[in-house]
């Protein structure tokens, strides 16, 4: 697909998202098997479908003349082509967009922010929905400050954050557009900061990125997984592509993919997991640096970093925060051992009504 163009012709791109029934789980499927015959006659260069989102592509007359008699066909089943949406590989075309616009008045013409499935398929789109995307994620950790710190952090790491750009990341070269990453990592950062109330440093938050069970808090940098999740969705969706686009023989030839193994390269000096189709196996050599390239100088920071390896130390931090079987804490306890597991400082210099000066260091008398 991403391999559409032509030279020596002009090419068309459509994008068909419609589906049987709205809110329908039964609705897809149900009318993916009655548009199948109706896609075993199509003729384009491209006709690639997944349930009820298709893809032509080819010569514009050609596609024009496929999308005609889709329309006809599939009048009987609900097809809306005032969703559709048109794409040029190359310069536009009035008298092309005048033809299709007689077929399907209003049709859409995508200029830049092209997607197929939400999956963004140039640089622009990328960016573009990178953008979107820490909007939402904004938007959504600011309404954390209203919840028990206890629950906000676990909803921050489980459901917000990471899980909210895995599709993207597995699905595009967002490592190409590294400025917007560190934008919503900044933002992330920014977020924990707020939950913990305090401040973090450079090497606190490398270790707060890091998995629990490596020492850290589990919020991972999504500069750190976007070239993970992108080798890794290759290499294990290679096979299937080889299925729908017969003359890819290898993943060497999805666009992308050489680029992205150069980078790896030079980041990672050649080290390739065995299992290139898991991303934790890409994701550990990554892991492994970082921790190597932790400056611990002193050796109170080196007690605490190890004693955060301890498996009994990280039970709180994966455990399902809830009253009702006593495992959420109140935000002081969790705020404190979130400082006391990365170094932060509990307090802050202030004088006690007393009059007595305090620095931000603490006592704890057992």
């Amino acid at each position: 697909m991403l391999q559409c163009k032509r030279e020596n012709r002009r090419s068309v791109y459509y994008n068909l998202p419609w589906g049987a029934q709205q809110g329908d789980p039964c609705g897809p499927p149900a009318f993916s098997l009655c548009l199948q015959p109706i896609l075993e006659g199509m003729a384009t260069e491209l006709n690639i479908w997944y349930l009820d989102d298709g893809t032509l592509c080819g010569d514009p007359k050609e596609v024009l003349s496929n999308f005609e008699k889709l329309i006809i066909e599939c009048e009987h089943i609900g097809l809306n082509p005032s969703k559709c949406e048109i794409f040029f590989c190359s310069n536009p075309d009035d008298s092309v967009i005048s033809s299709f616009n007689e077929v399907s008045p209003g049709i859409k013409v995508i200029t830049e922010d092209l997607e197929l499935l939400g999956a963004p398929l140039t640089n622009i789109a990328t960016k573009s929905l990178l953008n979107k995307k820490k909007i939402e994620l904004s938007t959504m950790m600011e309404r954390l400050s209203n919840l028990k710190h206890h629950i906000a952090f676990y909803i921050l790491r489980h459901c917000l954050s990471i899980p909210k750009l895995t599709y993207i990341l597995r699905t595009s070269c967002c490592f190409d557009v590294e400025q917007d990453l560190q934008e919503i990592d900044f933002t992330i950062k920014r977020s924990l900061e707020e939950n913990v109330n305090s401040r973090l440093s450079d090497e606190q938050w490398t270790i707060s990125s890091l998995p629990v069970h490596f020492g850290g808090l589990g919020i991972r940098k999504v500069t750190e997984l976007a070239l993970p999740a992108f080798l890794a969705s290759i290499n294990s969706a290679i096979e299937l592509v080889n299925m729908m686009l017969t003359q890819i023989s290898d993943e060497s030839i999805v666009a992308n993919y050489m680029e992205s193994l150069s980078k790896w390269s030079c980041m990672n000096e050649s080290n390739l997991p065995e299992n290139k189709e898991n991303q934790k196996t890409w994701d550990l050599i990554i892991i492994n640096k970082t921790v190597n390239s932790l400056q611990l100088s002193t050796e109170e920071q080196k007690a605490r970093y190890n004693a955060s390896l301890a498996k009994e130390s990280n039970g709180w931090l994966t455990v399902l925060p809830s009253r009702h079987i006593g495992t959420l804490l109140d935000d002081n306890t969790f705020r404190i051992s979130v400082a006391l597991r990365l170094g932060l400082d509990i307090c802050i210099p202030h004088q006690c009504k007393c009059g007595e000066k305090w620095n931000t260091r603490i006592v704890l008398y057992i």
